[in-house]
């Protein structure tokens, strides 16, 4: 059961986080447009704000599998 909520909290964590940051993207001048270009424009935005999200978000991780790289390379180069 323990588990089952960790997995519950972290999909909602991460959901709303994209709706968060997919709610930037209507803000501004890319809904002053009309036509496919309205709906074209705040979409792309809405993409671009939760790639750059998703970016920023990876480099934690990426910073500690680095870490443990070379924590682990130089110990086998001491072995």
């Amino acid at each position: 059961m323990g588990r089952r909520l960790l997995v519950r909290s972290i999909v909602g964590v991460v959901l709303t986080g994209v709706a968060v940051l997919a709610l930037l993207a209507g803000q501004g001048h890319a809904l002053l447009q009309e036509g496919w270009s309205g709906l074209a424009h705040p979409a792309n935005d809405a993409l671009h704000v939760l790639s750059a999200g998703a970016w920023f978000g990876a480099l934690p991780p990426l910073a500690l599998v680095m870490r443990r790289a070379r924590t682990s390379s130089l110990s086998a180069d001491a072995g």
